[in-house]
């Protein structure tokens, strides 16, 4: 590789001194043994930068997460190596405007391998500004199939069957081909098809595209984006022989296959053996640029930087981190999030650069092999961190709301097709929540799964001109999130696991039994099976198959540090009464949600159901119960303190406070603050802390405030040099837990579960979930119960 075609971009650098400090320093830090960590003073930024030195430049510079550093000259600069990490991070301390003290960090660098030195430990090496290694992917793969084997051929998330696909393209041929039998291993493509207007394959032009030849050189050729002329390109350049990609081998207009993949979407990702995951670029035009041979060149950041002794480190300019979000990207967009969260081997190109994850470790091209952070960062991986807290054995919201939160606030070009957008991740839930999901709600948690909050603004989703569909079943019902663009979050009920939240909350009982509907004025209603409040009281013998019932013994004692105290027993996220028992699952593995404070069943995966009829009342939109409404009061005080962005309180007519409310948008909000009156609806009985939060926080701000004045050097010094050891010491207190579990409990206000609704045409829709104290409903809301249609 040629010095010119290194992507050097520190400017300015002076050669580097033999011998200086600054360097060695970091240098020590960086051949930290891998699994320990490691800390470091440089000294003040001002001393450090009257170097003559190759990092002078640098310092000066660089950029730190946190805006600019104020005084960043008389700062004192630390460096920071965590454990298990190949990196390590400029740090400094400094006073923010609310007179806290604040520590911010740089991005990661690494030391550069030089190979000409024995045992040397560097971590990364500089990579060709235009052209990606090719030999590097060919070892990839061949590393993965020959090491990892069947590891790596089946899925990381449980329970997904096999599913072929009915078309593939036959790379070598150069055509769509019928799937050949006997499972063949085949390669699928991830990317995003923005605005392009390329060929599909449709009922008129099949028999073209199954002419040996015709994707390659024909007038069919030319209609194909570069995206997907690269893909052929690779796999067949990586020995395989079958690739799929979807605007190939869907027949767009056959509606019954269509359906059918559609559903299967996420098992055709999970199936393949390899999916190339093309994240650059705005559009399938933009390619898989920097294979030599294959596509256009590449072009990438990356800033290198000498020390002294031939010391080199460098940094990956992630751009993907500070580019505006824009609604084309590939992480932007809804179709290719269950792609890239099934796929099990993922050789992706991101920021012009290329990696590699599978089940048993990930590989980046500028990190030469080290098993110890590979393995580790395998596990920490996309498809692990987001699916993967879905286990068979512990279905729960919160592990579903980590899928929800990431999926909800990408982009559709059509609003009308989130469901099918969801579809496939809908199939695989529906394994795993005893009952499935009605519009991505689980029926087992129904009532506490409709009070979910807005985590800022959202967008209520809309049809398209180009929707042709019965508008009454657009399904885009209020009453879901599948009808509203953005980040959602469900209650973390605090009842069913020890979820740690700034405010708590818990559902104890529901109030009502509801019905989905098809249409509003339909006589066919399907029964919602939400039973979590039967599991809640069942009787203590009952423990479903694969549970395991332990005793629940409180501690003695408690600390605030994580690692002095078994945090799944923080007393401020326990059940509002003490439970006898608790349950673990019987392999007693360490995954999130593994125990639990009641027992439900496991879903079963030997019983997914593949029959659209049998399923078709989890798309139905309406809802239907019986239960009990008040009329109160928005208010002009704004709840800043509450769980979820856009709150406000909800009054009685006397203006006092009796409750809170989660509304979609900041124009909501606005509105309750002229006080109207509004209507609401009772969900769920439980208990929150919301109130008695906010008066303790209120309270907190009307204390006199110490005067924040700039502090001088040396007590910045000073606190910078203690404020680690000082927060340890705070933090190993230790407090009877009893004694912290009460004053705890003390906070926890019995109270009803609400919706917010406006009525139109005699249907319902949801504006706002909230929560009113429990006293006051039943003082305040009407004798007789109402019959609500959500729609």
């Amino acid at each position: 590789m040629s010095e010119t075609n290194q992507s050097i971009t520190a400017e300015n650098l002076a050669p580097p001194p033999l011998g200086c400090h600054v360097c060695s320093k970091i240098v020590q830090v960086l051949n930290t043994p891998f699994s320990e960590e490691s800390r470091a003073v440089l000294g003040k930024v001002h001393d450090i930068l009257a170097h003559e030195c190759g990092h002078t430049n640098w310092i000066r510079h660089i950029k730190y997460m946190d805006d600019e550093v104020s005084h960043y000259e008389r700062r004192v600069l630390r460096l920071y190596k965590p454990a298990e990490r190949r990196n390590v991070r400029l740090c400094v301390y400094f006073l923010g405007d609310d007179g806290v003290y604040t520590e911010t960090n740089t991005l990661p660098f690494e030391l550069v391998l030089r190979p000409d030195i024995p045992n040397h430990k560097g971590t990364a090496r500089i990579l060709d500004r235009e052209w990606i290694d090719f030999d590097l992917i060919k070892d990839w793969v061949s590393r993965c199939f020959q090491e990892h084997g069947a590891q790596c051929d089946r899925s990381h998330i449980q329970g997904i069957r096999p599913f072929y696909p009915q078309w593939l393209i036959d790379v070598d041929r150069g055509c769509v081909v019928a799937c050949p039998e006997g499972a063949p291993r085949f390669v699928t493509l991830s990317y995003t098809w923005g605005r392009t207007t390329h060929f599909r394959t449709t009922r008129t032009n099949m028999d073209q595209v199954r002419v040996a030849g015709s994707l390659l050189y024909d007038s069919i050729s030319t209609q194909i984006p570069q995206t997907t002329h690269n893909a052929i390109q690779l796999t067949k350049a990586l020995g395989l022989a079958w690739l799929w990609v979807d605007s190939l081998c869907v027949v767009q207009d056959d509606e019954a296959s269509f359906s059918h993949q559609l559903r299967n979407m996420h098992r055709i990702y999970a199936t393949s053996t390899l999916t190339i995951i093309a994240k650059d670029g705005q559009d399938a035009g933009y390619g898989l640029r920097g294979l030599r041979g294959i596509s256009a060149p590449r072009s990438i950041e990356q800033l290198v930087v000498p020390l002294a002794e031939g010391e080199t480190v460098i940094m990956m300019k992630p751009e993907h981190k500070f580019r505006a979000p824009n609604t084309f990207n590939y992480e932007q967009r809804m179709w290719t999030f269950q792609e890239e969260v099934f796929a099990k081997r993922r050789l992706t190109f991101r920021d012009g650069r290329v990696g590699w994850q599978c089940n048993c470790t990930n590989w980046y091209e500028h990190q030469p092999y080290h098993s110890e952070a590979d393995s580790l960062e395998a596990k920490q991986g996309y498809g692990t961190s987001v699916c993967g807290r879905l286990h068979k054995w512990t279905p729960s919201l919160f592990g579903l709301n980590h899928i929800i939160y990431f999926f909800n606030r990408r982009n559709l070009g059509f609003d009308e097709d989130v469901y099918n957008a969801f579809s496939g991740l809908q199939m695989y839930l529906n394994q795993i929540f005893p009952s499935g999901l009605v519009m991505g709600h689980p029926e087992l948690f129904f009532e506490i799964s409709l009070c979910w909050g807005a985590r800022g603004n959202l967008r209520r989703r809309k049809v398209s001109g180009a929707y042709s569909g019965n508008p009454a079943r657009d399904r885009l019902p209020s009453w879901s999130w599948m009808g509203w663009q953005g980040e959602i979050s469900f209650p973390q009920d605090q009842e069913f696991g020890s979820i740690h939240a700034e405010f708590g909350e818990g559902f104890t009982r529901a109030v009502t039994k509801w019905h989905a509907l098809p249409m509003a004025d339909s006589t066919t209603k399907h029964p919602i099976e939400s039973m979590w409040h039967q599991y809640r009281k069942g009787m203590p013998h009952t423990v479903p198959a694969g549970l395991l019932r332990e005793e629940f013994k409180p501690p003695l004692e408690w600390a605030p540090e994580p690692f002095l105290s078994d945090n799944r027993f923080h007393p401020r996220y326990m059940p509002k009464e003490l439970p006898a028992h608790m349950y673990i699952h019987e392999s007693k593995e360490e995954q999130p949600y593994s125990s639990q404070w009641y027992p439900v069943p496991f879903g079963d995966f030997n019983l997914a159901s593949e029959d659209e009829k049998l399923d078709s009342h989890r798309e139905f939109q309406f809802l239907q119960c019986l239960t009990t409404r008040a009329y109160l009061h928005g208010s002009p005080e704004k709840a800043n303190y509450f769980r979820l962005g856009s709150n406000t309180f909800i009054q009685d007519k006397n203006g006092n406070r009796v409750g809170g409310l989660r509304v979609h948008h900041e124009d909501d909000r606005n509105f309750l603050a002229n006080g109207p009156m509004i209507e609401l609806i009772a969900v769920a009985k439980g208990w929150t802390t919301e109130l008695e939060r906010c008066e303790e926080l209120e309270q907190r701000e009307l204390a006199p405030k110490a005067d924040i004045r700039e502090p001088s050097q040396e007590e910045e010094e000073e606190y910078a040099e203690h404020f680690s050891e000082a927060m340890k010491r705070e933090n190993s207190r230790k407090f009877p837990w009893k004694e912290q579990w009460e004053r705890e409990k003390s906070m926890k206000q019995d109270c009803y579960y609400v919706l917010w609704i406006d009525w139109e045409r005699g249907v319902a829709y949801r504006r706002g979930s909230g929560f009113v104290i429990a006293d006051k409903w039943e003082e305040l809301a009407e004798l007789d119960e109402v019959e609500v249609t959500l729609g």
